[in-house]
């Protein structure tokens, strides 16, 4: 064989040995060691960062919300003061034209009124056989 196509006990020893630099790295990771330790402890470091940067987003989020809340809140109270305002204004309308309408009937029957008066005392003055009273 040549040098460049190993045999296969040279590929199962190259293999094996792989193997055991594998094993021997996981052993220095291993949970007992000091290394280990320091990463835990930098990744319990960042998950709690990151837990309290979650919780002031969320604390954002739900301030933010109430504002909006708030302001859609005082939006609608403006909105309904409005109605109101313009449904008084169309009533005193309506109320004012309706006054407007009885003060006008009023008037008309004083007009009335005051011609059948006239005319009645026409009446009067002519007398029952229709030729006016001499004074």
């Amino acid at each position: 064989m040549s040098r460049n196509d190993p045999s296969f006990a040279d590929r199962q020893k190259t293999s094996q040995e792989a193997k055991l630099a594998l094993l021997a790295k996981a052993k220095e990771k291993s949970v007992n060691s000091a290394e280990f330790a320091e990463r835990q402890k930098e990744r319990v470091a960042i998950a709690e960062a990151r837990d309290k940067r979650h919780a002031e987003r969320d604390a954002e989020k739900a301030a933010r919300a109430e504002q909006i809340a708030a302001e859609k809140a005082a939006v609608e109270a403006e909105k309904k003061r409005l109605a109101e305002a313009e449904k008084l204004a169309r009533e005193a309308e309506a109320q004012k034209k309706i006054q407007e309408a009885l003060e006008l009937k009023a008037q008309q029957k004083a007009n009335r009124d005051a011609k059948y008066a006239a005319r009645q005392a026409r009446r009067d003055e002519r007398g029952k056989g229709g030729i006016p009273k001499k004074k």
